[in-house]
């Protein structure tokens, strides 16, 4: 998975983005998340002043939410908790199984059938 946070009007923060970096990738364990790309303002004459806007490419649809707040981390909170509300109803990640591999191909590998015995020289 890919990372880009970008800040704007705000210093970056070591421990903030470790908080980030840690959020997504809780996401990521449920939901396949491709690239992940946050974006922190401090918008000093507005009130609340921090937005954060999350956009995230999935292996469905892309999602884009931002939430805005007095706090960083709580501006993080409600981006994560809407999120996850938009990713629940696609469910978790399907678990990964092997097909079985069908009579035909077998034979076009030369490869003899579970009911066909092996020619015996």
């Amino acid at each position: 998975m890919k990372l880009k946070i970008e800040y704007r009007h705000h210093l970056p923060s070591d421990s903030f983005a470790g908080l980030v970096r840690q959020e997504i990738n809780e996401l990521n364990t449920c939901h396949r998340i491709e690239e992940a790309s946050v974006f922190i303002e401090r918008q000093p004459r507005a009130t609340p002043p921090f937005r954060i806007s999350l956009h995230l490419i999935t292996s469905g649809p892309e999602l884009t939410e931002e939430a805005n707040d007095h706090t960083l981390r709580t501006a993080l909170g409600k981006v994560i908790a809407r999120v996850r509300e938009k990713l629940e109803p696609r469910g978790p990640l399907p678990r990964r199984t092997r097909r079985p591999i069908s009579a035909a191909v077998l034979q076009q590998r030369g490869t003899p059938t579970p009911t066909q015995q092996p020619i015996q020289p």
